[in-house]
């Protein structure tokens, strides 16, 4: 039998004679909208960043209540505060992602300038890169297969993982700036962060930091522990066998003194892959 929940009533309530029960359900239902208003503001933020990855925007029969609730019980513990009132560009992404923070250093280098603004001067592209593999509080994840030169992102609306581009993968980066900028009055010098850390070198940089950072084992998306995938409307299961492999036993063939060239082989398979909606291997360099 479990432990009976503690409630407490403050002397003010006491004094004003307020029934401890009526009190308690008042309580409740107040938590109870909070806890409402965070899950709607955390699905919104999320869908938000999530519509910037996709190719295609998941219809209104797959958001349900049930399907948003799932989502959040998975998250509701780890704090989440949306975009955090700060001093600095370096404590918004601090705030937003402390484990990478802890792990790869501040987002920039920063200093005073002689109006008393925080003015970030250089950008650290490994932070950057780190943070693309996605917000904790909002049941984000982003790997990268370098077998198939591919991002994928979790998206809970399909309850698998979804392909995306390294160029969504670079408007994502380019997006966080913009919306750390927003957050700032005139205590922040944020040409920086809408010019500078932008242009396109910078974003390759961190770019390719993520393909780094982010990269999964090869048992991520195989075995019993592996991640379902969604491509094109069609899902592969862990257990699914490997789109080389696949081609291999349905299309190749051995034949007397046939002989096809790398190019060709390669040609075919990605052929095959488009039309069985399966990831490709990306060639061999």
């Amino acid at each position: 039998m479990g432990a009976a929940a503690v409630f407490y009533m403050s002397f003010s309530e006491f004094d004003r004679g307020i029934p401890s029960t009526r009190l308690q359900k008042q309580k409740l239902e107040s938590a109870a909208i909070q806890r409402r208003n965070d899950m709607f503001a955390r699905w919104r933020e999320s869908q938000r960043i999530l519509d910037i990855l996709r190719s295609i925007k998941p219809s209104q029969d797959d958001l349900t209540p049930e399907n948003i609730a799932h989502w959040y019980g998975s998250i509701e513990n780890f704090d989440w505060l949306g975009s955090p009132a700060v001093e600095s560009p370096s404590l918004w992404f601090n705030i937003r992602f402390p484990v990478e923070a802890e792990r790869y250093g501040n987002a920039f280098l920063e200093e005073k300038t002689e109006f008393g603004q925080c003015r970030p001067l250089f950008c650290n592209v490994d932070l950057m890169g780190a943070i693309l593999g996605g917000e904790q509080s909002l049941g984000h994840q982003v790997v990268y297969c370098p077998d198939e030169g591919v991002f994928y992102y979790k998206d809970p609306v399909l309850d698998a993982f979804a392909p995306t581009t390294a160029a969504k993968i670079q408007l994502l980066a380019s997006n966080y700036m913009v919306k750390c900028a927003e957050s700032f009055g005139n205590k922040v010098t944020i040409l920086p962060l809408l010019d500078n850390f932008r242009r396109v070198d910078v974003l390759k940089g961190i770019i390719n930091k993520a393909k780094v950072i982010l990269q999964a084992e090869n048992s991520f998306f195989s075995g019993p522990q592996g991640m379902t995938r969604c491509i094109d409307g069609h899902r592969i299961t862990p257990t699914t066998e490997p789109a080389h492999q696949q081609f291999v036993k349905r299309v190749m063939e051995r034949l007397p003194g046939a002989r096809i060239t790398t190019s060709e082989a390669h040609a075919r398979y990605v052929a095959y892959c488009n039309r069985e909606h399966l990831p490709t291997m990306a060639p061999a360099v």
